[in-house]
């Protein structure tokens, strides 16, 4: 079941959760308070009938371990797009 709940900064489709720039902050801030390792944040436009992702606002953090620094970076650079951003860590 989808949740399009955009205007609270959330939205679920499939399997998958997305977050506005603000929500992503938080949740890389939560990440980090479990040590919990970031893989990659990919950028989309999401709307009831497209999900289109965007390579060029997705960064791949490879085998660092330590990167909420780089993750809340990235974001922070991003925000202004007005994206949704899949976060790809370890507590999956």
């Amino acid at each position: 079941m989808d949740t399009y709940n955009q205007t609270r900064g959330f939205i679920q489709k499939n399997n998958t959760q997305f977050y506005n720039s603000q929500l992503a902050l938080r949740k890389i801030a939560a990440l980090q308070a479990n040590q919990t390792r970031i893989y990659g944040i990919d950028g989309f436009e999401l709307t009831e009938n497209k999900t289109q992702p965007f390579l060029e606002h997705s960064i791949d953090f490879g085998k660092s371990i330590d990167n909420w620094d780089q993750a809340s970076a990235f974001i922070e650079a991003k925000a202004h797009l007005g994206l949704m951003f899949e976060i790809i860590s370890d507590e999956y």
